[in-house]
């Protein structure tokens, strides 16, 4: 194996993630030579980090076959995790306040509990957490400004990934996932993530979007209804943006006759999240 070479690393690092820790992993897009995402998008709005699969999180496996398959026909993809059903990641983005915002939550609940910690080259770190018996979902701000949780249906990128900004993924020195075990997440903080959101919503009625997966979708109207349901879920923020992704990908196969190519699904999505990233970014001037 070449170490100076990440993408010779990737493959024998999504097999051992599964067989050794028995994690369930899925291939993810990266970055080229010319340091744009893989999946070829004018403006691609999540750049490393959105599946290469169809059903996204849902094809992860600890298969092996499956993964071998996966790798041997993108050896530069890179590797995440299904998060959910015995642990969870704190995601704490730095750039947007998630180091202040976790000194905050600590202060007033308690200190969380060292852990295996990934390094995620964008200014950012993500803490494994476990637990068990209840259900815990997805949510972004919700703990405070930069810190998003990824549980089910979610997933979290790892070593030797290679993030957005060419910089490869890392384990902690001092918390790596086969040196540290994972600390069991406290009840303070699952309750938090787990009670309801306190911000208030503006009720929506469903007719606004719902009839846009109701029937066949003809093939003279496919990328207007894509487009106009991703971008509808992008705005109400209702669903964690990769769930909002993964729905219109399934609206596209059980509901476009016939559906559109995978690529092009994308670049729908990447297109409406890219404008309402635009959108955000000129409301805070």
């Amino acid at each position: 194996m070449n170490a100076a070479d990440p993408f010779s690393r990737l493959g024998p690092a999504a097999l051992e993630y599964a067989r050794r820790f028995g994690f369930p992993v899925l291939p993810i897009h990266s970055i080229d030579s010319a340091g744009r995402c893989t999946c070829r998008a004018q403006n691609c709005g999540s750049a490393a980090k959105h599946p290469r699969t169809i059903n996204g999180v849902k094809d992860a496996t600890s298969n092996v076959a499956t993964i071998q398959g996966w790798w041997g026909c993108w050896p530069d993809a890179n590797i995440g995790l299904a998060t959910g059903g015995h642990f969870l990641v704190l995601d704490v983005d730095a750039r947007h306040g998630g180091e202040d915002a976790l000194d905050d939550l600590q202060a007033k609940h308690g200190k969380l509990p060292s852990t295996v910690e990934c390094l995620t080259g964008g200014d950012g770190r993500h803490l494994y957490f476990g637990y068990s018996g209840i259900e815990v979902r997805n949510s972004a701000g919700k703990l405070g400004p930069g810190l998003d949780v990824r549980a089910q249906g979610g997933y979290a990128l790892v070593p030797p990934s290679m993030h957005a900004t060419g910089i490869s993924y890392c384990w902690e020195l001092s918390s790596r996932i086969d040196e540290v075990s994972i600390a069991q997440a406290p009840g303070w903080f699952l309750a938090l993530i787990r009670e309801p959101s306190s911000e208030k919503r503006t009720a929506r009625p469903a007719s606004k979007w719902v009839n846009l997966i109701r029937g066949p979708i003809a093939e003279g109207a496919r990328n207007d209804s894509l487009t106009r349901l991703a971008g509808h879920l992008f705005r109400i923020r209702i669903l964690d943006p990769v769930i909002a992704a993964e729905l219109v990908h399934a609206v596209n196969e059980a509901r476009c006759q016939p559906p559109l190519a995978l690529n092009e699904v994308d670049r729908i999505v990447q297109s409406i999240a890219g404008r309402e990233l635009a959108r955000e970014r000129k409301g805070r001037r």
